[in-house]
């Protein structure tokens, strides 16, 4: 297995198409000697499978702290601050997790997540908002929405939330259950 840092590392990060990642890892593996890969996501190394998420917020400091608190962990793809963007971004970014406010300029949170849905994008979200109201939790869960989390309760509970989504179970910030 490659070590971070590799020149697999750059490649993955370079490219924003899957079938375009999975290609040059499989070459870079064959040039440097190491075991080849099946077509099995099991035979990925773990490093790999580095979910690619996008952030959606009107607030800068938000988005930049949610930058900074994933980049460790996850592939940051992209920082948006209007909804009409996000929807266009998700299109050119693929990426696996969006992190969406409710309150955008633009379209609403609600109004991305139900377009995406509509238009049945695979992509799995997680409102990361201030709205504790529980109309707000239900209308999330009538659109779909893998995931909801406090802003107040973000630096808690965002891994753990990003984590359950991505192995197919839904969050929801525990003082709104």
């Amino acid at each position: 297995m490659l070590e971070q840092g590799s020149a697999a590392d750059e490649v993955v990060a370079r490219c924003t198409h899957p079938p375009a990642i999975e290609y040059e890892k499989r070459m870079i593996f064959q040039r440097d000697g190491a075991q080849q890969l099946s077509n099995s996501t099991d035979a990925v190394p773990r490093y790999a499978k580095r979910l690619r998420v996008l952030i959606a917020d009107d607030n800068p400091e938000i988005r930049e702290y949610l930058q900074v608190y994933l980049r460790p962990d996850h592939d940051v793809v992209g920082s948006i601050a209007d909804g009409h963007e996000v929807l266009r971004r998700v299109l050119d970014l693929h990426p696996d997790i969006l992190l969406l406010d409710i309150s955008m300029p633009g379209l609403s949170g609600f109004k991305v997540a139900r377009r995406l849905r509509q238009d049945k994008i695979q992509i799995r979200i997680i409102f990361v908002t201030a709205h504790a109201e529980p109309a707000y939790l239900r209308e999330a869960n009538r659109i779909g929405v893998e995931g909801y989390v406090l802003k107040g309760r973000a630096r808690s509970e965002l891994l753990a939330a990003i984590k359950q989504v991505e192995e197919g179970a839904s969050y929801v910030s525990p003082e709104l259950r």
